[in-house]
């Protein structure tokens, strides 16, 4: 079916409503809200053991309400990332291995983003020094 040139979309939609082409109404999916989490569960436990190390690990760095939602936030990510590889490693349906590789990849980034500090650093030795102390034992 060719349309003549002087007709507009708007009159195109009522050619297809007169041949019967009604077109179904899309769907409109509600927004899923977040899965809330019960603090009694060992998820909960977890997300606060982890903030507690992140937060432990800041060094110098004062805590900012900044800082302390990246915290909370890096400790959802990586209780998720654990739950997820979890699940996948039970076999359970539905857990696929790019979803759970692409959850601990978003957990990680979020961690690294944190700057965290470990404990100090080990004194580097040398070749020689480390070939002395093995003659002396």
């Amino acid at each position: 079916m060719e349309f003549p040139a002087s007709e507009s979309v708007a009159d195109s939609a009522a050619i297809v409503r007169a041949h019967g082409g009604d077109a179904p109404a899309k769907r409109i999916r509600p927004l899923r809200r977040p899965a809330r989490l019960d603090k009694r569960s060992g998820a909960w436990k977890r997300i606060c053991e982890l903030k507690a190390v992140y937060s432990s690990g800041l060094g110098d760095r004062p805590l900012t309400p900044l800082l302390d939602a990246r915290i909370d936030e890096a400790a959802h990510l990586v209780a998720t990332a654990e739950i997820a590889r979890a699940r996948f490693l039970k076999g359970e349906a539905g857990i696929r291995i790019d979803a759970v590789a692409t959850c601990e990849r978003i957990a990680r980034d979020a961690v690294k983003a944190l700057r965290l500090v470990d404990g100090p650093a080990r004194e580097e030795r040398g070749l020689i020094a480390r070939m002395a102390e093995i003659a002396r034992r």
